[in-house]
């Protein structure tokens, strides 16, 4: 290669450099690690070193199936989580998402995300919806949360194909109603609850409440002293209970319209009705449950016998 030749070649190469952008675009800038923290600043990168202060700088700056860990104890704003992600609190950390209106977390995430919460306590500050209020997303996962003092706890309409609502080891307290789950379509909203506890629900609202096209499976769980239903399970619903305890509430299980709920191995005890079922609403015992010492026992309308699953093959 000539002299000129070489000379030229550096040349292009030198403003081909120098036409880079030195500093990455948005996308390219998230990671899939961002912390939060009471003393950082939302212009910061949202690293372990320089920590944003809310969580919605730092969703921002976090890829899909990203992880949002907020390190110490404080108050945290409202958060709009739009993307499958998952805001956890620190082992040990009181991470509060406060709200004095409207909700403390709104879900408004694509149709294949999951969005996984985990370590955190939800209050309302004054006049509050939700403490979580989910109009899209595939799957809401909720992990050690405590939800305190809302008009609707965790209030979640789907009609989205195969969408999941997942509670386990976690708390509601205090709302008008704990959960309210509506479903329509031909696509059914499939709930679990594990490991959880209901009580004191003030106002007359139901602890949890299905109705359209859901499906719920409640297991291993509590809840107690609600001033209206334990559950209620509404047209379209179907609902099945596994070592679970409604205990002092206005109503044990209220079935109405198609609504269906099975129980095993089920407590329904201290309430003012106990078992209430009207306008074809179906309770059906499958075995081993327990309903006594409620004001009006009431009655199961059916029985299942427990079924063994063949031996493949």
């Amino acid at each position: 290669m000539s002299a000129a030749m070489l000379t030229r070649l550096l040349g292009v190469i030198a403003a081909t450099v120098a036409a880079v952008p030195l500093t990455a675009s948005p996308a390219s800038a998230a990671v899939q690690r961002t912390y939060v923290s009471t003393d950082g600043s939302d212009a910061n990168s949202c690293s372990r070193a320089l920590p944003c202060r809310s969580f919605n700088a730092a969703i921002a700056k976090t890829e899909s199936r990203g992880v949002v860990v907020a390190v110490d104890s404080g108050g945290y704003g409202p958060v709009t989580v739009d993307k499958a992600v998952t805001l956890a609190g620190a082992p040990g950390a009181h991470v509060a998402i406060n709200a004095s209106s409207g909700n403390a977390i709104q879900v408004v995430a694509g149709a294949d995300d999951r969005v996984v919460l985990r370590h955190l306590y939800l209050n309302n500050l004054g006049t509050g919806g939700a403490g979580i209020g989910v109009l899209t997303g595939n799957a809401l996962s909720l992990e050690d949360i405590v939800i305190s003092d809302w008009i609707v706890g965790i209030g979640i309409t789907s009609s989205a194909p195969d969408a999941r609502l997942e509670i386990s080891h976690s708390m509601l307290r205090g709302s008008l109603e704990g959960v309210s789950a509506g479903a329509g379509g031909e696509n059914r909203l499939a709930i679990s609850v594990d490991h959880t506890r209901f009580y004191d629900g003030r106002g007359g609202g139901a602890a949890l409440i299905f109705n359209g096209a859901v499906n719920a499976a409640v297991t291993d769980s509590v809840v107690s002293n609600n001033d209206g239903p334990g559950f209620s399970v509404g047209p379209g619903a179907r609902l099945s209970l596994e070592r679970v305890v409604s205990s002092f509430n206005l109503y044990g299980i209220l079935a109405a319209g198609s609504g269906r709920a099975i129980a095993s191995n089920t407590t329904i005890t201290g309430n003012d009705f106990g078992l209430v079922s009207f306008n074809g609403g179906q309770l059906v015992s499958r075995s081993n449950n327990t309903v006594e010492d409620n004001g009006v026992n009431g009655s199961f309308t059916g029985t299942v016998a427990a079924k063994l699953r063949a031996a493949p093959g």
